[in-house]
């Protein structure tokens, strides 16, 4: 029989967990604006578009994806200033 443990990891397992090459340095966050991450995402709708049936089929992004989004910056527009985001709307 499974532990708690080992039911919580499994379903986990399925999920998409960030990995260091989701995360931007430093460096990077610092030259982010909110209108570089909409031109980075805009760029990459073609990308997303020729996943998209995959992600549906699989019920979780593709890790290609994922990972593209990441670096965009995305999830900094919504993070506040002081934890190192934009605070963007």
């Amino acid at each position: 029989m499974a532990t708690h443990l080992e039911k919580i990891t499994g379903k986990l397992a399925d999920r998409m967990m960030p990995t260091a090459a989701d995360y931007l340095s430093p460096a990077e966050v610092k030259e982010l604006t909110p209108e570089l991450v909409i031109s980075r995402i805009n760029a990459l709708k073609p990308f997303i578009a020729e996943h998209a049936r995959e992600a549906e089929l699989r019920r979780m992004p593709v890790q290609a994806v994922w990972t593209a989004i990441c670096r965009t910056g995305f999830f900094y527009m919504s993070m506040r200033k002081k934890y190192g985001g934009l605070e963007a709307n």
